[in-house]
């Protein structure tokens, strides 16, 4: 290697910062870069004339015997490689997370390395009113931060033994080209709305909580910055913008990218709302069920527009931070040492951000003059109930069974409002009376007007006969899953008596993410 040379190796090198620090790297004439990522991951193409100084090694970093092999040959290190996935124990993330950063830093001491930079986040602070600084206490929330947590301590433990130089950088929420979590899934929203509205205008949000984030290319040339820089070795660093912004804001940065008009807007809830809201929202059957419903949504945009890639609505559970507390980091160490953010305001970076997701249809273009979308469509929802019921000429012979699986069939969401009926049909189980009878009739929406579901149906019974099921759901606005849980019905015999009572109920905890995933658009 001639003298002077530096050669880095990138782990996560496919990543939203793992390949931006690549290309900042490769702008430089005596720079080699090393690329390790998994095994099948596509590396971004290489401009012309660089190849001859990448290597590229695929490889799973939490296959201990993959640590050197990764990084031999290397003078400096930066571990971007991690998953971040707040939904997943700390048992799924820690061979990555914790267990691969310790063996990379035991690497780099055995091949010589000078320097190494391990990504951190800025989750791992505690959750505090003021501005978020290095000297912050740590405290995680989530198997996800602790996970973080526990990385950092590795690398300070190994070092404590001799090796290279370390720096941790700990990033506010990253936004930037590849992204595909919650700064990302921003971009999936607009044509959503867009596309639920018909039109350009549509609405925005405001206010929020306060944040400033970060683009990945600013935390990349942060790594870069660091590298060369001894002075700064042992030290942990905030990586963000210079602009804290209210988290509508943001949302509207993303709807003005597109070229969106703004014609009204809603306010995002009081704090102590969003703090009563969100342990809901970040439950699995909450969130399954609006992850759910947004990905019909985002199917439609992604078939009317030819979308490629992986961008998905996918609402991470870090969201819920954002709605509740200001998120405000300083970066005043790492301007202190001379650098300073490329992008300091994200609502100027947001259009060239979204233009490199359409460039590789990952996101869609509008152009002006195009009609407006209309989503004319219908859709179907299958429930499940279950209960009992009882005969009223026969009060003491107790409870029987009774199940039902229906299935809503709406022709045309957009005419709801002016006529709230939907088709049922599906099967019925009623002890002593049906045995899994196909079922048909109405499902009527009057949630607002009068604050029931009220089912109407027919179903065959074992003689032969035909049975009528009338039933209503009570809607409580201030408690709206919980009091749509319970039917209350009676079933009528063909000649008009009453024959017995029933009461079922759905079962919020296990049905309500298979309701949301049977949601299919038709028409």
């Amino acid at each position: 290697m001639r003298k002077g040379t530096m050669t880095v190796a990138v782990t996560g090198a496919a990543g939203t910062v793992g390949a931006l620090l690549v290309e900042e790297l490769l702008q430089r004439d005596r720079v080699r870069v090393i690329r390790v990522d998994l095994p099948g991951v596509p590396l971004p193409e290489l401009p012309p004339g660089v190849a001859k100084r990448v290597e590229d090694r695929p490889g799973d970093l939490t296959d201990v015997s993959f640590a050197r092999p990764a990084i031999r040959g290397a003078t400096h290190v930066v571990h971007c490689a991690a998953v971040r996935d707040l939904g997943l124990p700390f048992a799924a993330l820690k061979p990555i997370n914790v267990d691969a950063v310790g063996w990379l830093y035991e690497a780099a001491r055995e091949e010589g390395v000078r320097a190494f930079v391990h990504l951190s986040t800025g989750d791992v602070y505690q959750r505090t009113r003021g501005v978020i600084t290095e000297d912050t206490p740590l405290r995680a929330d989530s198997d996800y931060e602790q996970t973080k947590l526990d990385a950092e301590a590795m690398v300070q433990q190994h070092a404590r033994r001799g090796g290279p130089g370390w720096v941790i950088l700990r990033p506010a929420q990253v936004y930037g080209p590849r992204g595909k979590l919650l700064a990302g899934s921003l971009f999936t929203l607009p044509p959503m709305l867009k596309l639920v509205s018909g039109g350009a205008a549509m609405i925005g949000v405001r206010g929020g909580p306060r944040s400033n984030w970060v683009h990945a290319g600013d935390v990349a040339r942060a790594a870069l910055f660091l590298l060369e820089r001894p002075d700064a070795y042992g030290e942990a660093f905030n990586v963000c913008d210079d602009t804290p912004l209210p988290f509508g804001e943001i949302v509207n940065a993303a709807i003005a990218a597109y070229g969106f008009s703004i014609t009204a807007t809603v306010p995002i809830p009081p704090r102590w709302v969003g703090r009563l809201a969100v342990p809901l929202l970040e439950s699995d059957p909450v969130l399954g069920t609006i992850n759910a419903a947004a990905s019909v949504l985002w199917r439609l945009v992604r078939q009317r527009h030819d979308l490629a890639g992986d961008l998905s609505p996918r609402i991470d559970r870090a969201l819920g931070a954002y709605l509740i507390r200001d998120r405000i980091y300083s970066n005043e160490r790492l301007r202190r040492l001379g650098w300073e953010p490329r992008h300091p305001d994200l609502r100027r970076a947001l259009p060239e951000v979204l233009a490199w997701y359409q460039e590789r249809r990952w996101a869609p273009r509008y152009d002006a003059g195009v009609p407006a979308e209309t989503l004319d469509l219908g859709f179907e929802l299958t429930e499940t109930l279950a209960g009992a019921w009882r005969r009223t000429d026969d009060l003491l012979g107790g409870d029987r069974r009774f199940a039902l699986t229906a299935t809503w069939s709406v022709e045309r969401a957009r005419a709801l409002p002016s006529a709230p009926v939907a088709r049922l049909h599906g099967t019925l189980f009623a002890e002593d009376l049906a045995d899994g009878v196909p079922l048909a009739g109405t499902l009527e929406f009057s949630l607002l007007s009068r604050r029931r579901l009220v089912y109407d149906f027919e179903f065959a019974g074992r003689d032969g006969a035909t049975f009528r099921f009338h039933g209503q759901r009570r809607f409580d606005p201030l408690r709206p899953l919980e009091s749509l849980r319970v039917l209350h019905g009676r079933i009528v015999a063909p000649d008009g008596r009453e024959l017995g009572t029933v009461t079922a109920t759905f079962d919020l905890v296990n049905d309500l993410l298979p309701m949301a995933l049977s949601l299919r658009p038709v028409g």
